[in-house]
């Protein structure tokens, strides 16, 4: 396969400046991938500061939405939180995720291996709550820059609220129809999206 090929070839490159492990995720894991509309995420593990501009240069040569996500081991085992990645999503969730997570090349890790316990679904739901709402300020102001961020963390909660048995179908379908029209309905959906949340 063309990406476990091109990921090898980038661990090759910079293992030898930090970065440990590669692993596939998201929608290229799942089935849920569609060709030229979805992203290809991909997770560094890193041992020292790594320049992921680089990496992704050399990625989107490939693929013009293949990315590869930085964090540092530390991190994972309840150290300071430092990479962008660990800013957006909180280590403990992703740990949750870790499950759904494809090992590509480098070291295969067990979860057991990290000291950071995965959070439960609740305490996702509630960390996922707590960015989404950092985001309502910039909306409250009309600038909707950020609304495939909100989607892709709503998302993530929908389906957290999914594994309790909680009815997540309805949202899920118009965040579904909110990215196929490129977040262009975004404002349509909002309250019905913050209504959901706050239930």
């Amino acid at each position: 396969m063309e990406i476990k090929k091109t990921l090898k070839e980038v661990y090759d490159e910079f293992r030898d400046k930090g970065l440990i492990s590669v692993y596939a995720w998201g929608s290229i894991t799942t089935g849920e991938f569609v060709p030229g509309k979805s992203d290809i995420d991909t997770i560094g593990i890193i041992t020292k500061q790594v320049d992921v501009e680089p990496i992704n240069k050399i990625l989107r040569l490939k693929y013009p939405l293949f990315k590869m996500n930085l964090i540092y081991k530390s991190e994972l085992d309840r150290g300071k939180i430092k990479s962008r990645l660990a800013k957006l999503i909180p280590p403990k969730v992703l740990l949750l995720e870790f499950k759904n997570w494809k090992h590509i090349c480098g070291k295969k890790f067990k979860l057991s291996d990290f000291k950071m316990r995965p959070a439960s679904y609740e305490e996702a739901i509630q960390l996922e709550n707590q960015k989404l709402d950092e985001y309502l300020p910039q909306f409250k102001k009309g600038d909707f820059s950020r609304a495939q961020y909100y989607c892709k963390t709503l998302l993530m909660l929908c389906s957290y609220r999914k594994a309790l048995n909680k009815d997540t179908d309805q949202i899920i379908r118009k965040l579904s129809e909110v990215k196929k029209a490129d977040y262009k309905k975004f404002k349509k959906y909002f309250e019905d999206f913050e209504r959901f949340r706050n239930q």
